[in-house]
């Protein structure tokens, strides 16, 4: 996992972007309904196999669908001048010792940065009102500790997911 930073930000504050993809891209938008039973995957990846093999080879997971390239941002997020001082790292080149959860959730802990989808974060802060909530869709079995091989899972269930 790589996320757009710019220099001038404070260590330890990463960008996500939200460019959303298009059913091109890969977005499965039928036949999608899922459980936690019955996971439907994008683009038919499964997140236990990937997570293998890169541990397997010492490699970081590299997504093809959403390369740590400008291509991701999306030409209208930014001006051309923003989108070239972008710079590509892992959580690991910004934080010595990154956490993914660390002390329990709040939704307090989440901020938009720069480039952020309002919407998509309000919703991630309501799941950490429930814990179990949370859980079922940012699955505990993760982390920056232990196995980590630059990839993490999300079970997301919606229109067009």
């Amino acid at each position: 996992m790589a996320v757009p930073v710019f220099p001038s930000q404070e260590r330890g504050t990463m960008l996500a972007p939200s460019s959303a993809p298009t059913p091109e891209q890969g977005w499965q938008t039928t036949g999608a309904t899922g459980n936690l039973q019955n996971v439907k995957k994008f683009n038919n990846q499964d997140f236990r196999d990937l997570r293998a093999l890169c541990l397997s080879q010492g490699l970081l997971f590299e997504d093809a669908t959403f390369p740590a390239h400008i291509s991701s941002i999306g030409p209208t997020l930014l001006q051309e001048e923003e989108r070239r001082q972008i710079q590509w790292k892992r959580p690991t080149e910004i934080q010595r010792n990154p956490r993914l959860i660390m002390d329990g959730v709040s939704r307090f802990d989440i901020m938009q940065g720069e480039i952020g989808d309002c919407w998509m974060l309000a919703a991630l802060g309501s799941l950490t009102l429930r814990k179990h909530f949370l859980e079922n869709v940012l699955p505990k079995d993760q982390g920056f500790q232990d196995d980590y091989a630059g990839i993490f899972h999300f079970r997301i269930r919606g229109a067009g997911f």
